[in-house]
Order: structure tokens, then sequence, then C-alpha cells
């Protein structure tokens, strides 16, 4: 597999556009259901499209200056991951650890568990 089609299979498969031939799961009876894709066991979250109040109100108790209360739209219904990508999910589609690279600036500080989430990407 070429290394731009890896990148778009990463992109789609973290999207929760493809599932690596399993069928993904779902319960729909939850007010926001979790998607379980296989087989690397992420879950993604369902973010319906509507309207919210984002922040805090003035008077609330320890509430701080950058916190304004306002109001956001989601202009398009989405599924996003619960977690952060962890290192074993993105070694499993990609095949490197990129804190790996000597030009991580992290790399002395990432954590190389596989349940670490993934750093030096972008």
């Amino acid at each position: 597999m070429s290394g731009k089609l890896k990148k778009l299979y990463l992109v789609l498969f973290l999207l929760g556009l493809v599932s690596c031939g399993q069928a993904p799961t779902s319960n729909l009876s939850e007010e926001f259901p979790i998607l379980r894709s296989a087989p690397y066991g992420m879950e993604f979250s369902f973010i319906p499209q509507g309207i919210f109040r984002m922040g805090s109100p003035d008077d609330e108790k320890g509430r701080m200056d950058h916190e304004s209360y306002h109001w956001v739209e989601i202009t398009k219904e989405y599924w996003i991951q619960t977690t952060e990508v962890t290192r074993k999910q993105w070694h499993s589609v990609m095949e490197y650890y990129p804190d790996d690279n000597a030009d991580c600036k992290h790399r002395n500080d990432a954590v190389k568990r596989d349940d670490h989430p993934v750093v030096c990407v972008n």
C-alpha cells in the first residue's frame, strides 16, 4: 500500500468512514450513540447537528475570563473518536511510531506505552 493511500486510509478510518471490513456496532437507543470500529478497538461518539451554549454565565462561581458564554452551531453531524489516537492504533495503520523520529521535539518526554496518545503528528 502506498504511503499516500495509507495516510488517506488512516484519515478515513479515524473519521469512522472505514471499518476494515468488519461491521461497526452502534447502540442507537442512547442519546449520543457510540460506534465501535474493529479491528483497532476505536470508539466514536455521534455529534448531532444543532445549537448549544458553550462556556459559563458571568455569575457562575469559579468562572474564569476566558469562559465566555456563547452560542455554538454545529452545521453538520459527525462522529469523533472518544479518546486520542494511541501509539498502538497509529502503528497498526502507519507501521511506525512518529515519536521515534529524531526530529520529534517531544521524543524524550514521550511515554512508550501502546495505550499512550500518539505524539509528533500534525
